[in-house]
This record gives structure tokens, sequence and C-alpha cells, in this order.
């Protein structure tokens, strides 16, 4: 803000009403349980209004005290019985950030290389590190208490917890967290005798992190020796989903990755397998990979472009529908050189990506390395924004080793760069990215001086709030090539100018009318400047929570306008079902912003079960609300014999053949299908004369099918009702609940009974066979096989 530095004692321009008061007279208003100033004109608050009274905790004080919290570098008010936030907080400096500890595992040893490239993951305050050559090529992953960045805690050690007859696994060589999930990778672990070194990746639950509970072991559905499946990992923060990249895939080095619905850690479903539609044997595609919102970016480091070979891509795919990823463009820098490796290590953040091209020739020589910035607004259409080289560059530094992006801030390693800590030891730079077109150097950090000069950092580098991870996969600490990981810390600067403050310093601009507070770099404004600072909490706003909904159905709210506010504020959502939201009814995203008059609408997809309820919040500035979708029941109503259409519009068919579940059915008849279509063969599903009373279960069964050569198109039909009078769960009735509907088809009314063939005859999803079904004729109830490839009548049920 414009600085006022004489701070001038001119006249009040007037005093304050309710109460009466002089200008910059601070005040508590026990009322509305907020800090109050007189700005000459009226009374401004200082933070969002508190809740209770009687005083606070963390440090103990009275209603109404003001203290500034040196931690996180901003004011604060006991508001009732909550300390309060008053401005905005204190951003970090990186330019003088501080080595706080070097550590590694409790039994690191020489060769284990703990850290080596993408195994390793930071989350608030838990490091993930993991350590593949551990334990005899074993591996293992280990995590940390990092609060005290000056004192990293181990708090657990995990390890694959089936690990076949593999000799050595590579456990820990990629990891990743999200919430209460850890993912670890092994490599080179066999699926089989003989199928070696195939790759898994390992789930845990470390909602008690000391307690890491082992959950389910992934593997691939089409695993092949040497596929590497476990190159990289990611797990996007929305989605419930994993990816897992296998970059030796098939053992040509062509590349694929995976992606995983692992909301039930127990029982991970692979939904997708992504390939690069110009895939090629050597590409190695999935090498590295990021994921953020509804993109996924995946490296193929190795590509031959028309540059020159190993030039490398990086590929953008589109997972809005994770079961059908779009390729939506691929990158290619235009001024990449061969064997730069393109595509060794990207991270996505928003609309933001960063790729690096790490053994790239620039200016400074060969394999000086550079980065590339992306805007990805348009996935179609990248746009590259600057390409990022160190004020230093030199030949060999391999800059762009590993990239980070946090916020305005970017972080990439140079691990070969020769510098004070000795030959090869490495350094981090920190970017300041808030003009992305022209990245500017910030700071270059150093780990400390090794036994043998080459630890090669940093070969990781993890952001989270003011802490660095790092590691530097050489490091001799605990002997030769043991490996070590690396805190830094930002610092804060203790003063400010114009006028000189130190942290902490409360003033009044008369210029602007408007406490200000020196948060050790700059100042902030406190509460609502009268001419400069814009009103940036939205009045009030509210979404009406829907019940009585579909299963598994996208539903919108209503529409809201946001209105109170002078400025762009941010916008965020996170709760169940995936949910969105949209301004002036744009793209739906899960970030952005919002201006004063937009409107802003939700959707979420709602849960898969009766009664069961999907939250969303959203945020707006420093304002939220609830969203809740709560689906309907799942029993139709009001038709209580045979034959009653239900008010869903379903009609009553009966009970099913055990005699326990009510059964419901469409007033009409789906259309006429093959239960196989036998052009390529006949597929015997092996649940022949097992399945006569389960269709939910055969359906299901020949669904998982239903991408082979020979597609089970009356299953498959059924399964594919989507919504249907609500619902989506119909599935084609097995040959005992067929019988069921013969026996009461009088009553339900839409049946073919006219005796002809195929029309007046019904499939089951039940199996004599591998050539045959059983079916039924609805003339006079006749139950008979037919050849798969018949085109017959079919009518869906549900429970």
């Amino acid at each position: 803000m414009v600085s006022s530095a004489a701070l001038p004692l001119s006249t009040a321009r007037a005093d304050c009403t309710n109460p009466a008061r002089p200008e910059k007279t601070i005040v508590y208003a026990s009322d509305h349980k907020v800090l109050q100033y007189c700005d000459g004109t009226n009374w401004i608050a200082m933070h969002a209004p508190g809740s209770g009274s009687g005083g606070c905790t963390n440090p103990v004080k009275d209603e109404g005290a003001l203290v500034f919290n040196e931690d996180h570098h901003i004011f604060q008010t006991c508001a009732g019985n909550q300390w309060m936030g008053v401005g905005l907080p204190g951003g970090p400096s990186w330019a003088a950030a501080e080595l706080r500890a070097t550590f590694r595992g409790d039994d690191t040893a020489a060769g284990d290389t703990f850290g080596l490239d993408r195994a390793a993951a930071l989350r608030g305050d838990l490091a993930l590190v993991g350590s593949e050559l551990t334990n005899g090529d074993k591996g293992a992953a280990y995590l940390f208490d990092v609060s005290d960045p000056a004192s990293p805690v181990q708090l657990s050690k995990m390890m694959a917890f089936d690990t076949g007859s593999s000799s050595f696994l590579y456990f820990g060589n990629a990891v990743t967290i999200r919430d209460d999930m850890v993912l670890i990778a092994a490599r080179a672990i066999d699926c089989s005798a003989s199928v070696y070194y195939c790759g898994a990746a390992y789930l845990f639950d470390i909602s008690d992190p000391s307690n890491p509970v082992a959950k389910a072991k992934i593997t691939a559905s089409d695993a092949q020796a040497n596929d590497a499946f476990g190159s990289s990992v990611a797990a996007p923060t929305s989605g419930n989903l994993a990816l897992v990249g296998a970059a030796q895939y098939l053992g040509t080095q062509r590349g694929k990755t995976y992606v995983f619905d692992v909301s039930d850690l127990d029982n991970p479903v692979e939904l997708a397998k992504i390939t690069a539609s110009d895939a090629a044997d050597g590409d190695e595609f999935g090498r590295d990979l990021s994921a953020s919102g509804n993109l996924a970016l995946i490296g193929a480091w190795r590509d031959d472009t028309a540059a020159g070979a190993d030039t490398g891509s990086a590929y953008l795919f589109d997972i809005s529908d994770p079961a059908n990823p779009i390729e939506r463009s691929k990158i290619v820098p235009g001024d990449i050189t061969p064997g730069a490796r393109f595509g060794t290590t990207m991270h996505l953040s928003g609309s933001l990506a960063i790729v690096s091209a790490y053994l790239s020739n620039t200016v400074a020589g060969a394999q000086a390395g550079a980065a590339y910035l992306y805007d990805l607004s348009d996935p179609d259409n990248p746009v590259q924004l600057a390409k990022i080289e160190p004020d230093d560059p030199s030949a060999g530094d391999r800059f762009g080793f590993d990239v980070q992006i946090d916020g305005d801030r970017a972080f990439i390693g140079a691990y070969f760069a020769d510098t004070a800590s000795g030959t090869d030891s490495g350094a981090l730079y920190v970017f300041d990215i808030s003009d992305p077109g022209n990245p500017a150097q910030i700071a270059k950090l150093l780990p400390p001086p090794q036994p043998n000069p080459d630890p090669h950092f940093p070969n990781n580098i993890l952001i989270s709030g003011d802490k660095i991870l790092a590691t530097g996969v050489y490091g001799d600490s605990a002997g030769t090539d043991s490996g070590e990981a690396y805190l830094f810390q930002a610092t804060y600067p203790g003063t400010c100018s114009e006028p000189d403050g130190t942290a902490g310093a409360l003033v009044y601009n008369y210029d602007y009318r408007v406490y200000q507070y020196c948060d050790g770099a700059n100042w902030v404004p406190v509460g609502k400047a009268t001419t400069t600072y814009a009103d940036r909490t939205p009045d009030a706003f509210d979404f009406t929570n829907e019940t009585g909904t579909a299963f598994s159905t996208i539903v919108q709210s209503n529409i809201v306008t946001i209105t109170g506010i002078g400025a762009g504020i941010s916008v965020s959502i996170t709760g169940g079902g995936s949910p969105e939201f949209r301004v002036n009814g744009g793209t739906w995203v899960t970030s952005g912003t919002i201006d004063d008059g937009d409107t802003l609408q939700l959707r979420l997809t709602s849960n898969a079960a009766g009664s069961t309820t999907n939250s969303a919040t959203v945020t707006v500035g420093s304002t939220s609300d609830q969203w809740d979708v709560t689906t309907g029941s799942g029993s139709p109503t009001g038709c209580p014999n045979i034959g009653d259409e239900c008010d869903d519009g379903t009609v009553y068919a009966g009970l099913s053949p055990d005699g326990n579940e009510p059964m419901y059915t469409t007033p009409a008849d789906a259309g006429q299908f093959t239960w196989n279509n036998g052009t390529a063969n006949w597929v015997d599903t092996a649940m022949a004369n097992n399945s006569y009373a389960t269709g939910e279960a055969n359906t299901a069964l020949l669904v998982g099918l239903a991408d082979a050569a020979s597609p089970y198109a009356a299953a498959v039909y059924c399964d594919g009702l989507t919504n249907v009078h609500g619902h989506s769960d119909w599935y084609l009735p097995a040959m005992n609940e067929l019988d069921v509907m013969y026996d009461n088809h009088a009553a339900i009314g839409g049946f073919n009974t006219s005796g002809s063939f195929p029309a007046g005859s019904y499939w089951s999803s039940s199996e004599s066979n591998n050539s045959n079904a059983p079916l039924q004729r609805f003339s006079d109830g006749l139950q008979f096989n037919g050849l798969k490839d018949n085109v017959l009548s079919v009518r869906c049920v549900r429970r």
C-alpha cells in the first residue's frame, strides 16, 4: 500500500458513534465478538466475527485480547473463545532459507540410496521417504514427523507385506501421500515365477502415522515381465484416484500408465490404462507423471521426436472421466535438443505446469539443462510461458532433474552442479513466477559439505508451507551412498520500512484511514481501508440441500449471486462426490476466483447407496457453506400389488425366487439383443449350472468380460441403464428370476406373448454351456436353451 511515512498527527475527521469514540480508537464489540476501530467516520471490523465468550487458550487470554503470533506473522484476537486472524499472514521468504536438519532412516546403511528420485513425499508435517535398496534390495519407506524442522522424528517404517518369490523388490522406489493414504511402489517385484520384475504398488492407511495399516496390493490387470509397474505414482487431491506408471511396459520400454479408484483402500479398482497416441518402443511413457484436478501430465522422457532421438515429450490427458482418459495434447518445446530428456520430471499446479529437460544442451554447454513453464488453461493448446535457466548455468549441471511449483514459486534442482559444497554436490534454485512469463531467480540452496562431495542434491523436491524436503541420494552420512534427506525452512525478515517498524508493530495510516501492522517484511492492512482496500468478505449466501436424489447421479445446486465484495476473491470446493463449481455458467472447476455480482453454482455426484449424504464445502474468500445431497431410500412406493406402477415409474414384478426381496421392472421391453454375438468364439464364462438365481452377479461378471472379442450385449444393456426411473442398478434377470416374471406376466404387462421366435422369447443371464444360454418363451412358459448369438427380447430388473 502507499506508505504514510510521516504519519501526520492531523485533526480527526470525526468521531464515530455507537459507541462514541474519536478516530483511531480500537474497541472490542462483545455483542458481535469482533475487534473494531474508528476510521474517523465508521467502525471498521478488523476480522470476521467470532462466537462464544469466556476467553481463549494457547495462549490464555481474555475476550478481546490482541496479540501478534510470531510463528505465523499475523495479529490475532480472542473473539469470544477462539483466536481469529487479523489481516493477512505474512509470506515466507526463500531468499534466506535455512538448512534445519539432515536425516535418514534409523537403519539406513551404506549403499541404500535413501531418497532416490520419485521416492519422497511431503504432506503438512509428515514426510515419507523411500529407500529401495534397503534390506538387501527389498526396500522400505520411512514416515517422519517434521513439525519441528530442526528435529525430524521417525514415526514408522513400512515394508512390502506380500513379496511372493521375489529376490528383490525395490519397494519404496516411488511414493506419494494423500490425506491418510500412502501409495508405495515396488517396481521390481515378481508377479509369479514366470512373470518377473512386473512391479506392484502398496496402499497403507496412516491415520495413525505411528502405526500404518497395510490395506491392499495393486498390480496391473495385464502385467508382463519387466513392466516396472510402479516407475512413478501420483494421487490427485480430489477424485479418490491413484495413477501408476509402468515405464518399461512389455519389456520394450514403450510404457503405460494405469488409473485406479482407491476410494476403498481395501479394494482398489483398475479403471483405465493410458498409452500415448503415438507410442513407440523405448519411449518410457510413465517414467514420471503428475495429476491435479481433472488433468494428468505424463512424461515420455526418451520419446524420439522430429528434433532427434531421446528429445522426450509430455502428454496431457483429461481424466474427468477416469474410466475413459482422453489425450488432449502432446507437449514438445520448439527449441528442444536431441537427448534432452524433456519429460524427466514434471509438476502440475492449477493451470500451470513445469516440465524438465535436464540433459538439454543450452548456450551454457552440453547437458546444462533447462525447465519449461506452461499455461494449461486450454488443455488442447498448452502455451509455453517461459524457459527457465539459472543465473549461473554450467555445462553438465543437469538443471531440472526435479521440479516443483508452490504458489508463485518454482523450485528446480541441478543435481550435478559444482558448488562450495563440493564437485557434483548439486544445488536447489528457487524462482519467483508471479509473472510467469518472466521467472526471476531469488535463491540458491546448497547441501552441507559431504565426506565424499557428490550427494547429487536434490534428487527430490517437495514443498509444504515454509518447509522444503529435498534428498541427496548419494549422501554419505551413514556410509558411502547411504543417502539422506534435508529439511530447509524459509525465513521471515524482521523489519518493515516507510515507516520503519519491527515485526508486530501496529500503526494507523492517516492517508488511507486504516490500521496496518508489520509482518516482518510488509505493512499489512487490518480491516477495510476506506479508499484503497476492497471488502473481501462476501454477503451471506446459501446453497439449498437436496434430498431424495437418485443414486450415482450428477446433481446441480441452486444458483447464488455473490455480493458484498470489492475485488475478486478465491473460490475452492472440497468434499465427497467429486464436487465442482462454475462461475457465471462457465467451466466446472475446483478452484478459481469470483467477482462481485458473479453467479456461483455447485455440482457433485450423489452417493451410490440409499439414504446416504455426499457433502461439499465451498469457500468464497473466508466464508464457507456446506451443501448436502442425500439419496433416496432406493425402495419404490405406491405399488403394494404385483403389476402396480410405483411412484418412480417402475412396476412391481413380485418377490425374488427365495421370497426375500421385491423385484421391480420397467413397463416395457428393452428391445432385442444377443446373449453373446459369437463372432469370435463361444466364450464359456464358467458360471454354468451355478447361475440360475444370481442375475445381479451374473450381469456383473458378463459386463466385466464386455471388452472381449464377443460382447455380452443383453447384460451390457441392462447394466448400462443409468438413472432410468431414478435408478442405476438394473441387471439381466437370472433364469429363476425370469420365471417369476413369467408367472406374473399378465399383471406386469408389456411382454410379447405371441409365441413367435425370437421376439416371443426372453434371455436370462444364466448359462448352460459355452455355446448355449437358457431362455423362456412367454406364450406358455417353456424354458429351453438357445445359441448365444440368437437375438431375443430382454426385460431388465432391479431389487
